[in-house]
């Protein structure tokens, strides 16, 4: 019985630290657009929280599996927004559904 645990006990750990690494080990935020301009997006995030990020120049856009556009970040659109060093937006995944 205490090798069972003691596995569970491991795998739950090896799956809490890979989970760090989701997404590339970059920070990101996940959510649903709530407005989106030229230099900003607003998501609600997962939890309820409002969060708005820059949107630069360099910031690159991906619907689905594939390239995207600017166009493609729409309100009500569930995104995947990976943060940047200096918290702006450097990759916005749109999802498809």
């Amino acid at each position: 019985m205490k090798t069972v645990k003691l596995a569970t006990f491991v795998a739950l750990i090896s799956m809490l630290a890979l989970s760090g690494f989701a997404h590339g080990g970059k920070p990101h935020l996940m959510g649903t657009v709530s407005s989106v301009d030229a230099t900003h997006i607003t998501v609600k995030d997962t939890s309820g929280k409002v969060v708005t990020v820059n949107l630069t120049p360099k910031t690159e856009y991906r619907l689905g599996d594939g390239k995207g556009q600017a166009t493609d970040v729409q309100p009500g659109r569930r995104v995947v927004v990976h943060l940047a060093a200096d918290g702006s937006a450097a990759e916005v995944h749109v999802s498809t559904k």
